[in-house]
């Protein structure tokens, strides 16, 4: 279960965004709302978000081809 959730870094390197595309999405334009209100998604600490691999889909689509 643990497979399924990333830090942002990891995110991003899997969805090929850079982190500031992700944390703006999570924070000023509110892209992750619902996925933050379901769980899906939360901050650990002061600079760590823990985003679930749904939650990512939900957002951004399915990741990019390795």
């Amino acid at each position: 279960m643990l497979d399924k959730v990333l830090t942002l870094p990891e995110a991003a390197a899997r969805w090929g965004k850079s982190e500031t595309a992700i944390r703006l999405a999570l924070t000023e334009r509110k892209r992750f709302d619902e996925q933050i209100k379901n769980g899906l998604v939360r901050k650990a600490g002061k600079n760590t978000w823990l985003i679930h691999y749904d939650a990512m889909v939900q957002v951004f689509g399915e990741e990019k081809e390795k």
